[in-house]
């Protein structure tokens, strides 16, 4: 039994049992599994137990041949089943590069994206919008790399603390705000409450 996911491939056959009809069978029908590079080791497994299967068969195929009193320049080995498999394996490795090749499209693709949402989010820490609207954009950034696929192993490492380290300056960045925030609305309270003041007096000296 085969059981597949996206990421991963369980087996629980044993390749040695098979004809190489029915490992070439078991091939084609891994080669039909969108994610090529799950069953990459079971397509070498197969392809190790193939090989050795035919070189046994074709050894008893020519002991046979020989017993019988053939000549040994004359003896001939159909190549009609090696090249059946040689065609769905050769099919895996043309999926397999496909795969690659889209996989390292979508890689190159996210990192740009992932980058560009690094600089946004140091961009916020410039800006001139109200804290309340640039917490808001800050969010959605978030929410954006969260959706936003992987990366090459490569970059992985490299890209998550840059990202960490600006997501620690915009809060520190809205911290600093708040902070001169609340300061100017003590000063702007301490005014207005020593002009209240200064204009109760006013009115006492007038009366």
């Amino acid at each position: 039994t085969l059981q597949t996911t996206e990421h991963t491939f369980e087996v629980t056959i044993d390749y040695n049992k098979l004809s190489l009809e029915e490992l070439i069978e078991k091939v084609k029908e891994l080669n039909a599994i969108e994610n090529i590079y799950s069953v990459a080791k079971e397509v070498e497994t197969i392809k190790s137990v193939f090989y050795k299967n035919l070189r046994d068969e074709k050894t008893a195929s020519k002991t046979s041949f020989l017993e019988e009193g053939g000549e040994e320049t004359a003896f001939v080995f159909d190549q009609k089943t090696e090249n059946n498999f040689k065609s769905a394996y050769n099919q895996f490795k043309r999926k397999k590069a496909e795969y690659r090749a889209k996989q390292e499209k979508a890689y190159a693709s996210n990192l740009h994206i992932k980058k560009s949402i690094i600089e946004e989010i140091y961009s916020l820490t410039k800006g001139e919008e109200k804290i309340k609207d640039t917490f808001e954009h800050f969010r959605s950034l978030q929410e954006k790399w969260r959706n936003t696929g992987a990366v090459a192993p490569a970059h992985n490492n490299d890209l998550w603390q840059s990202y960490h380290h600006h997501v620690e300056l915009f809060y520190d960045y809205i911290s600093i705000n708040r902070d001169l925030r609340d300061l100017d609305f003590k000063k702007n309270l301490e005014r207005k409450t020593d002009y209240a003041k200064k204009q109760k007096l006013l009115i006492r000296k007038n009366h």
